[in-house]
């Protein structure tokens, strides 16, 4: 479930947030929120939507930072009959952050669920579906 990081990031917004700082990366993206989203934290969000969310920090080999946060959503997918595994990586830029990477499981015709990146509509899809949960 968990991304390999290969040190080149994508981004999928050209937007970057405010940062709650409070000195543990992890808390500060938990307590920070998204624009257009400000109802309810990120943290908050993302527990609220996913079984078991893991949060974790990583920091690359260049002292790039990430929070990644994964798990499976509590909204069952018709296709798999359970939730749908998710990935969700913030890259921390001084006092803000963005979201760089996401993923989500799919199923194929064949019936083989497989992980693939969304594209920036897919990461808007999946954002909305968890912050309406």
């Amino acid at each position: 479930m968990k991304a390999p990081f290969c040190g080149l990031i994508v981004a999928l917004f050209l937007l970057l947030f405010p940062l709650v700082g409070c000195g543990n990366p992890v808390e500060d993206i938990r307590n920070s929120k998204l624009a257009g989203r400000e109802q309810t934290t990120v943290g908050a969000a993302f527990d609220a939507a996913l079984e078991n969310a893991k949060w974790e920090f990583i920091e690359t080999a260049n002292k790039t930072r990430i929070v990644q946060v994964s798990g499976r959503t509590k909204k069952v997918d018709a296709n798999l009959k359970r939730g749908v595994d998710v990935l969700f990586q913030f890259m921390l830029k001084d006092d803000q952050f963005e979201i760089t990477y996401a993923e989500q499981e799919i199923i194929w015709l064949t019936g083989k669920p497989q992980m693939v990146e969304l594209n920036q509509k897919g990461v808007d899809l999946l954002l909305n579906e968890i912050y309406d949960n």
